[in-house]
């Protein structure tokens, strides 16, 4: 039985979302993997729409999943649930401390729990999908 290949790309809402979403999907289109994409905020339903149809496209598998709270908080509990995940992408930007405490916004302690590689995108250019 083949093994599964998931990447989790935890997003934010914010239109730099759009890199690391085309880091994942580029990663994806390499290993042969499927794409689960973890949303804790209200997204706006175009920009998932656009996601979507791009994976579509290019063939690779797609789950919607959606959370609440903090961010971080629900990628560890996520990661922990599925154990198939090879990794994690992420944008870089303050947007990862959103409904976050105090104590959970140092990044060194926050990731620890980890159980796969998070791999952090710059959010210093958005990349349109079009």
């Amino acid at each position: 039985m083949r093994e599964k290949r998931k990447i989790l790309l935890a997003i934010t809402g914010k239109e730099s979302n759009t890199n690391a979403f085309r880091h994942a999907l580029n990663i994806c289109k390499r290993i042969s993997g499927e794409l689960e994409i973890l949303s804790v905020s209200n997204q706006r339903e175009d920009l998932l729409n656009q996601f979507q149809t791009e994976l579509k496209k290019e063939g690779i598998g797609c789950r919607l999943i959606q959370g609440s709270g903090c961010i971080k908080e629900e990628i560890l509990n996520h990661t922990n649930r599925e154990r198939d995940i090879l990794f994690v992408v992420v944008e870089s930007s303050d947007g990862l401390n959103i409904n976050c405490k105090e104590a959970d916004k140092i990044i060194a302690e926050s990731w620890k729990d980890l159980k796969c590689p998070l791999v952090v995108v710059s959010d210093s250019a958005a990349v349109s999908l079009t």
